[in-house]
């Protein structure tokens, strides 16, 4: 069964680590439904998920994977969780002195894709 926007609301809530780097056809519809209790989450395939979604994202992810997301811009960069000390995401934005200092202070591993 593959897992859709209204099937994330079922997960466990205690999980902390989610893959769904196969699950590309999630979108920003799902985000608010994660558990709250997730610290990774990987979508690296997930090219649906927007800076729309980044104020939903559970506020204790210290790990974000959303390296095919073309969707992330500089816009959504102020509302990722504050815990993130690794960010991957594709490059619509060079990532300037100006971007850095938009992103969360912890950041210690920024990983800009072409």
């Amino acid at each position: 069964n593959a897992v859709t926007d209204s099937s994330i609301r079922h997960l466990p809530r205690g999980l902390r680590d989610l893959n769904l780097n196969s699950a590309s056809h999630l979108t920003n519809s799902c985000v608010a439904s994660f558990p709250r209790s997730l610290t990774i989450l990987k979508m690296t395939w997930n090219a649906n998920i927007s800076d729309a979604a980044m104020p939903h994202m559970p506020k204790g992810l210290t790990e974000l994977d959303l390296a095919s997301s073309s969707r992330i811009t500089v816009a959504g960069l102020p509302s990722l969780p504050p815990c993130l000390t690794r960010l991957a995401v594709a490059s619509v934005f060079s990532p300037s002195a100006h971007v850095r200092s938009l992103l969360p202070p912890q950041l210690d591993d920024f990983v800009f894709r072409p």
